[in-house]
């Protein structure tokens, strides 16, 4: 009788833990839910003021004798009787390969620089050959229509330009991981193929075959200033072989921006990015991400 008490309670005692854990999740999850739907309520309340620091902060920099070296630099102002507190980061496209231009061999020293090989480097350019094309005949490790058919939560292959980097997200062999670094190395706007050094990120400083030291040099000085040429390059990155990028890089703007634009109001600060393309007498947003 003692035994099966025993029993009876260390049952009702795992009862009571489960309980206590479904209940904790559901408050987890619950408080997450409140969070994010406050958290949006917030953005949508202050976009408006969002916009108005990202055109305000636009007409500063259209003002600026050089626009054609914008990437690198932030704007700080305040808007509204100094309600509100703004800043606006600027990054250059050119930082930036084409996803539409770039052709086989690049696409595969591009994924080998950030350590994707074997099978799967081989899948995923094929792939991304084959969600350019305007055919339905897949590569010898690529995907057409009949793979993307054929998934759990079927879609169709594109058969053309992408029209958004996250589209990468959806070709085959391309996971969370790869999809974080290609994001990065990607853009669907046009820029010429030199790469801007003081846009490239870390995964683009990559594919110009630079050590990790080089790399960390140039991304921590061009955070002090952003480079003029390649005498300032040269001069502040001192262990750089100049000679190996100086024909593949640029410190010309494309005009193709990615911009933060943060927002401050007392404690709270809210941001948001936008894909603008700017000239002297332009400004246009392409997308809002």
């Amino acid at each position: 009788m003692r035994n099966n008490s025993g029993s009876a309670l260390i049952f009702v005692l795992w009862i009571v833990a489960i309980l206590i854990i479904l209940f904790s999740e559901i408050a987890f999850k619950a408080k997450l839910c409140s969070f994010i739907y406050n958290d949006e309520a917030n953005k949508l309340q202050y976009y408006p003021t969002i916009l108005s620091c990202l055109m305000t902060g636009v007409k500063i920099v259209q003002s600026e004798p050089e626009l054609n070296k914008l990437s690198g630099t932030s704007y700080s102002f305040d808007l509204k009787e100094k309600m509100f507190s703004c800043e606006l980061e600027f990054s250059d496209e050119a930082g930036k390969y084409n996803i539409n231009s770039v052709d086989e061999k690049q696409l595969l020293n591009i994924l080998e620089s950030i350590g994707i090989n074997g099978e799967k480097k081989d899948i995923i350019v094929d792939s991304i050959l084959d969600w350019r094309d305007a055919n339905d005949f897949h590569r010898l490790n690529g995907a057409e229509k009949d793979y993307y058919q054929s998934l759990d939560t079927p879609y169709k292959c594109k058969n053309g330009n992408f029209d958004s980097i996250d589209e990468l997200i959806l070709v085959k062999g391309i996971d969370l991981e790869t999809f974080t670094k290609l994001k990065e190395i990607f853009t669907i706007y046009p820029v010429t193929g030199k790469i801007n050094i003081n846009s490239a990120s870390k995964y683009v400083l990559k594919t110009l075959k630079l050590d990790d030291n080089i790399i960390d040099a140039i991304i921590s000085a061009r955070k002090e200033e952003p480079f003029i040429d390649l005498t300032d390059l040269q001069e502040r990155v001192s262990d750089l072989d100049i000679n190996s990028i100086k024909d593949k890089i640029t410190f010309q703007d494309s005009g193709y921006f990615k911009v933060i634009v943060k927002v401050k109001f007392g404690s709270k600060v809210f941001k948001d990015y936008f894909d603008l393309k700017l000239t002297k007498t332009e400004c246009k947003i392409l997308n809002v991400s």
